[in-house]
């Protein structure tokens, strides 16, 4: 299944006249201090509830001394509106719209081309969202595994099979490395 989120808008705050339209594949938001960078990326988490513990500060009442911290951020820029997240799923057997809906105090919302869903979504959590101080975490040496997993992860199917033949010509090599050796001998 493959996810592409498509436009994110809100129905109040700080990005209710500025809804955001995404390509295809990687998305950069750039901006001067100010203009919401951390506003669009937080309320995209918040919306696809993507790492909750993450998401309890954003919500929580806001602390006027937080120096600068992203505490309370959503629940000051959202106010009493709704993040909307439109996505287009494809799967192997068909193409269609998901938009996400999601206010304060409440869980998501899902609705499949238009229609509200009871089950659980599986879309929910299923997004990458890397803030500024995710890639800068990305980039510091320590963080080599989460690099490699980054850069796999288009070929992860490919990468498991690859793995697999390894594990599988390691096991062959085990068995018959005795008899070489008894061979040679």
């Amino acid at each position: 299944m493959t996810i592409t989120l498509k436009r994110v808008s809100t129905t109040s705050g700080f990005l209710q006249q500025a809804p955001v339209e995404f390509a295809r594949g990687l998305n950069c938001v750039i901006g001067a201090r100010g203009t919401c960078k951390t506003t669009l990326v937080e309320s995209i988490r918040f919306g696809f509830n993507f790492e909750e513990e993450r998401i309890k500060p954003l919500t929580a009442a806001a602390d006027s001394n937080n120096g600068g911290s992203s505490e309370g951020l959503i629940r000051a820029t959202l106010r009493a509106g709704v993040v909307r997240c439109e996505v287009e799923v494809v799967d192997d057997k068909e193409t269609y719209g998901v938009t996400l809906e999601r206010e304060l105090d409440a869980p998501p919302r899902t609705y499949r081309d238009g229609v509200r869903e009871y089950t659980g979504s599986a879309l929910l959590g299923h997004i990458e969202i890397y803030s500024q101080g995710d890639l800068q975490r990305l980039a510091q040496d320590d963080e080599q595994k989460m690099r490699l997993g980054l850069i796999d992860r288009p070929q992860q199917a490919r990468v498991a099979e690859l793995q697999e033949e390894r594990k599988q010509y390691m096991d062959k090599v085990r068995r018959i490395g005795p008899q070489l050796k008894a061979t040679r001998t």
